[in-house]
């Protein structure tokens, strides 16, 4: 997540910020299978409940930080100071605190979700001791490519 922050400072018998807003982008990145329909119809179906898991785990934590953000402006927006430096460093204040505060929301969140994820089908298939993925073609090919690579070294 990448954020700004904007606000005006605006001194008259008191300090306040005006218009002060949090701008966030997010990024979100999820695992996609280059071929879905070479698997299984059981092994798809895990995945698909997999990947619909993991999307809504991300969705979570970006409205999280959704929440914090809407949190932090509305106490920011609403500091009156006499002067415009204390407004500054009380606003900074909230925001340190709401961000730590928010983090241990993010450690809780992940915490909870271990649980559900030890649990998940398409987890539980893949750690099962009977579980024997097929194995990719480039790894006899990149086995080759060392064996190649010695030789050459040794002559």
């Amino acid at each position: 997540m990448e954020s700004t922050q904007e606000g005006r400072l605006q001194q008259a018998n008191s300090c306040r910020m005006t218009n002060y807003q949090i701008k966030a982008d997010f990024t979100i990145r999820l695992p996609k299978l280059a071929n879905e329909k070479a698997l299984s119809p059981g092994v798809r179906d895990r995945w698909q409940q997999f990947s619909g898991f993991l999307r809504k785990h991300e969705e979570t934590h970006r409205a999280i930080w959704m929440d914090c953000a809407r949190e932090i402006e509305a106490k920011v927006s609403v500091l009156r100071e006499r002067n415009c430096d204390m407004v500054e460093r009380k606003a900074q204040a909230i925001r340190d605190q709401i961000q730590k505060a928010c983090t241990r929301k993010h450690v809780a969140f992940d915490a909870s979700e271990q649980k559900r994820l030890a649990k998940h089908p398409f987890v539980r298939m893949v750690l099962s001791p009977a579980y024997k993925p097929l194995k990719p073609k480039t790894t006899a090919l990149a086995a080759k490519k060392r064996k190649k690579s010695s030789a050459a070294l040794l002559n």
